[in-house]
């Protein structure tokens, strides 16, 4: 009777580190997974802080062009 409980508990130890082996598997495809959501979290934000500062250029550019500053030299010399 020995036998049989011997291969069970074989059987269950086999499955129990095939168990194992799944959950690092798992866990390490999820610190994967944050580290990657981080980096294109972080993409992201570079991006849109490169976005308002090129449109805070932009409307600064607007507000204050050379051709500005000559049209009112002209006004002022007429």
């Amino acid at each position: 009777m020995t036998n049989p409980l011997d291969a069970l508990i074989k059987k269950y130890e086999e499955q129990l580190v095939m168990i194992q082996k799944q959950k690092e598997e798992a866990k390490n495809a999820f610190d994967i997974a944050c580290k990657n959501e981080d980096r294109y979290q972080g993409a992201i934000l570079g991006v849109k802080d490169a976005q308002a500062q090129l449109l805070s250029t932009e409307n600064q550019q607007e507000e204050l062009k050379p051709s500005d500053a000559k049209s009112v030299k002209n006004d002022i010399k007429s």
